[in-house]
């Protein structure tokens, strides 16, 4: 174990020393080459059209994106044309051609039945894509197509991408930098995994963008705030109920009992007063069945949420093995909520982690799930890493004389506590 361990950290200190000695453009050139490579091979196994289309599209920009960033020795420049290739230009080209990934299309369908009957869902649906699996605010996102019926912008991926990018901006600048987040922002889109779903679909970025506005709004103490935030999510889709305890953890870890209550109050009202008119209506049996019951498999129909996880694997095994996921999941869940329990978070940096751990497990023993679901993992772990970031830079020295240093760690509370390092 010492003989590991050691060669770990040997390991990662000759990798952080590579990365310190190599250019900026040129580890942008190669990670524009990586996901080129990752796009290639989506349009050549994909059997969907969308899919196809963003990979060869992608592609092509990931390589030009490369180029330019070698060319013009500037690495921001390849970042913003690979965020361009990767997002902006196939969404353009999908939305231009009508391809979409059936949920966009669900979105708008729920839209009009909001406008028309009061309620999103449909009393009796006949198809798989006559059902909607979302819980009712994210209907208004269908909205802009009533408004636009014969003009792109009514897209919902284009509101989709606009309120995620709102978000983030704003969880960004929460924490305690006031610029830096542009570049963050344009690398975070280029990733494959966020690209490929702005494109093609994008109705779980409105999702993590608040859930990461609700983590760093929490971490600043704006516990009313975060409460609404968080409950906007829940509101849009069950994915972010995980969020609540994770999110209730570090509220109450950090501020106490009483802004905890807050917080929660106000997520629940969000979530309450936006269920509440449809669960009074005549389609309250609809949406238990649509918005709960098909996610965990337990509807007529079967969701095309298939990847090969072992959730899904169980879920296609039969009666027995479908309860023997049911009781994996469960076991899950209890394990996190004891983790959360003995050590609840504190920071920004932790709360994000630990809900990015949470949704990844929750990704992996759910019975309806897909690889996309990676985005979620993926953005909150960048906002953790640069509250890490910016932690660390707080602890700057204020004052030295001799051989001390009185050094200013992260702020809690609005307090400043002082510490002393001895220099050797």
């Amino acid at each position: 174990m010492v003989k590991l361990r050691r060669w770990y950290a040997g390991a990662r200190r000759a990798v952080v020393s590579w990365l310190e000695r190599t250019p900026a453009h040129l580890g942008v050139a190669a990670a524009c080459a990586v996901c080129a490579l990752i796009a290639i091979g989506m349009a050549m196994v994909t059997d969907q059209t969308p899919h196809r289309v963003w990979g060869l599209l992608a592609a092509a920009g990931y390589l030009v994106a490369g180029v330019a960033s070698l060319r013009s020795r500037r690495p921001i420049i390849g970042v913003r044309v690979a965020a361009a290739g990767s997002v902006l230009l196939p969404t353009v080209v999908l939305v231009l051609a009508g391809l979409s990934q059936p949920e966009v299309g669900v979105v708008e369908r729920s839209a009009r039945l909001l406008v028309d009957t009061g309620s999103p869902y449909l009393a009796t649906p006949t198809t798989t894509y006559d059902v909607n699996p979302y819980l009712p605010a994210m209907s208004l996102f269908g909205l802009p197509r009533l408004v636009f019926p014969n003009n792109g912008l009514g897209d919902p991926r284009w509101w989709f991408l606009a309120v995620f990018c709102i978000c983030f901006v704003a969880a960004d600048r929460l924490t305690r930098r006031a610029r830096g987040t542009e570049p963050v922002l344009w690398a975070l889109l280029a990733c494959p995994f966020l690209a490929l779903h702005a494109s093609v679909g994008g109705h779980d970025l409105p999702v993590v963008g608040l859930l990461c506005l609700s983590i760093a709004l929490a971490s600043r103490g704006r516990t009313s705030q975060a409460g609404l935030a968080l409950g906007l999510a829940c509101a849009l889709k069950a994915s972010a109920w995980p969020a609540a305890a994770v999110i209730g953890a570090l509220v109450v870890a950090r501020w106490g009992w009483k802004h905890g209550g807050r917080f929660a109050a106000n997520a629940t009202a969000v979530v309450v007063g936006v269920s509440l008119p449809v669960l009074l209506g005549p389609t309250a049996g609809a949406m238990f069945d649509q918005a709960a019951g098909f996610p965990m498999a337990n509807s007529t129909f079967a969701s095309p949420a298939d990847s090969p996880t072992p959730g899904v694997l169980l879920s296609h095994g039969g009666p027995t093995a479908k309860v023997i996921g049911y009781a994996v999941m469960l076991v899950v869940v209890l394990a996190l909520l004891v983790a959360l329990a003995w050590r609840p978070p504190r920071t920004l940096t932790q709360a994000a982690g630990f809900l990015a751990l949470a949704l990844t497990a929750a990704m992996l023993v759910l019975p309806t799930s897909r690889a996309g679901y990676l985005l979620y993992p993926v953005v909150l772990v960048v906002l953790g890493l640069r509250g890490r970031q910016r932690a660390a830079a707080r602890s700057a020295p204020l004052w030295s004389s001799g051989n001390t240093e009185f050094l200013v760690p992260a702020m809690s509370g609005g307090e400043v506590q002082l510490r002393t390092r001895f220099r050797r």
